[in-house]
């Protein structure tokens, strides 16, 4: 029973480890499948631009961004080569073991046997229960024979499983053995691979080099863009956080001048009261009364006054508590959130990019190249801030509590200012860049101005 009871022990154990194991594996070649993707759409974007000089820089992005895929790759595949040692290892382990038991269960197994073959008259059974010393002590004897019976029967199916399990054991660690040479082959092409687009990468830097005036002219002019719309925004946070403190004093007053109302009228009520008292204690019936309540239809009118100038204020405070409530649904998507385009590959990543020693960029956002004419939607609900005209192409800011998000470099937009949208919302179209092609810059700040790394806050591709 207890050799029984192991070996379930042994079974579970070794099912469970080998469930880990492979969900592992899945997750590193989930990765795998990604960047393998990854790799392959900017091999189409270099493909599209090997034959155009003027493409150097988009040749570089596309260059730098596939090598620390390709690097990423390598290290995956790495990765899955030691979770395989680790496996390996502990299977050839477990069967070093497994073979070690299976041999002393055979060893115990043939004793029985041996036993079993000498005592295989009846008459030592019997002899062996007659020669009891009273009933009780038959009853234990014929229990024993049993159970010895029975372990023998259980002897011989543990050596069964046990041999199962060794043969499955062989049979995971031959697989190990296979996927291991596979990615071990799968390693060796990807530092081949990268090494030839480190060699690419020096090309395009060298062609890059020959063109650096005309490139720093095309940074230059594309530089005068960035902060014309830099200060666009900025102006537009700063105008947004003044209407906000206006309509918070304006709220603020508007809630002194009804408590200071209230006040009034109690005060006028006290003094009613009062008069109405004296007027019944001199019992009077003669005197005409005067009306208590003249001062109460003053200041009813008063209130009437203040809640009716209150409205023809049009106070929009409450649109900007509708403005916090949306920035939850922002801010805890972090990390989660959709896209603002479908398709498409990062053609400039967030913050600076080296190009070469005279050649440097500072992006306040991402660039994603794709085809002119795609749809830009926006990425969580907020309100149009507002829309920025930057003369070939427009930029649409949404405002999500204390965070703005900014769609560049769009036309045919389709939203208004202070218009409330949801995530999904469609904003405009991808426009043609200055060499015509279509590109899209999405950017991620606070009311501080401060820029954020839009690939925090969405998710994965």
């Amino acid at each position: 029973m207890l050799h029984k009871l192991l070996l379930l022990f042994v079974i579970s154990l070794t099912v469970c480890n080998g469930v880990i194991a492979q969900k592992l594996r899945n997750d590193l070649q989930k990765r795998q499948q990604r960047l393998f993707k990854e790799i392959d759409a900017l091999n189409k974007q270099l493909e599209q631009t090997k034959d155009n000089e003027k493409d150097a820089m988009q040749s570089f992005t596309a260059i730098e961004k596939k090598i620390k895929a390709r690097e990423e790759l390598a290290n995956n595949i790495s990765s899955e080569i030691s979770q395989l040692d680790g496996s390996i290892s502990l299977n050839e382990k477990e069967i070093n073991r497994l073979s070690g038991e299976l041999d002393t269960l055979k060893i115990n197994y043939a004793k029985s046997m041996v036993f079993g073959y000498k005592h295989r008259g009846s008459n030592h059974y019997l002899n062996f229960l007659f020669s009891a010393t009273n009933f009780n002590d038959a009853i234990k004897r014929m229990a024993y024979l049993k159970s010895y019976r029975q372990y023998r029967t259980t002897q011989a199916e543990t050596i069964i499983k046990t041999q199962n399990l060794l043969k499955q054991t062989k049979t995971t660690l031959t697989n190990n053995l296979n996927e291991k040479s596979a990615a071990l082959t799968a390693h060796t092409t990807q530092l081949t691979a990268l090494q030839q687009d480190k060699e690419k990468k020096d090309q395009v830097v060298k062609q890059l080099k020959d063109q650096e005036k005309e490139l720093l002219a095309e940074i230059n002019k594309r530089e005068k863009e960035k902060r014309k719309l830099k200060n666009a925004i900025e102006l537009a946070i700063r105008k947004e956080i003044e209407e906000e403190n206006k309509r918070e004093k304006l709220r603020l007053a508007r809630l002194k001048a009804e408590e200071d109302e209230k006040k009034r009228l109690a005060r006028a009520k006290e003094i009613n009261e009062a008069k109405a008292a004296r007027i019944k204690a001199a019992n009077k019936p003669n005197t005409v009364k005067t009306k208590p309540v003249a001062n109460d239809d003053v200041a009813a009118k008063g209130v009437a006054g203040t809640v009716k100038n209150s409205k023809e204020n049009g106070s929009t405070f409450s649109s900007v508590a509708d403005g916090s409530l949306a920035s939850l649904n922002f801010k805890n998507n972090k990390g989660n959130l959709p896209w603002p385009i479908s398709g498409g590959v990062v053609s400039g990543e967030f913050g600076l990019q080296q190009v070469t020693k005279n050649i440097k960029v500072v992006n306040d956002g991402i660039f994603i190249k794709t085809q002119v004419g795609s749809t830009v939607k926006a990425v969580a609900d907020g309100q149009v801030l507002t829309i920025i005209n930057l003369g070939d192409y427009k930029a649409v800011m949404i405002k999500h509590g204390d965070h703005y998000t900014t769609y560049n470099m769009i036309d045919d937009v389709t939203v208004s200012k202070k218009e409330t949208v949801k995530a999904g919302t469609i904003l405009g179209k991808v426009s043609p860049n200055l060499k015509g092609e279509g590109e899209f810059e999405f950017m991620v700040t606070n009311e501080n101005g401060k820029y954020f790394n839009p690939r925090s806050w969405l998710r994965a591709k």
